[in-house]
């Protein structure tokens, strides 16, 4: 969901990605290039997606119950 939600604000705002690696935290390196605004909103993309899935886990997380 956190993915999708990225890629719907990538798809939105136009944002190209440039080089293509690894799917880690560096990938957003991959933004760098043509305008400067590509890799601020790249940057904001991929805190959506982090975010946006952080808050998802963190309100369906069930532990184990104390007994």
């Amino acid at each position: 969901i956190g993915g999708a939600l990225s890629g719907l604000y990538l798809g939105i705002m136009n944002v190209g990605l440039y080089q293509f690696g690894a799917t880690n935290f560096l990938n957003v390196m991959g933004f760098v290039g043509g305008f400067s605004s590509n890799f601020i909103h790249g940057c904001i993309a991929s805190a959506i997606a982090f975010l946006v899935t952080f808050g998802l886990i963190m309100f369906m997380y069930k532990g184990k119950a104390d007994v």
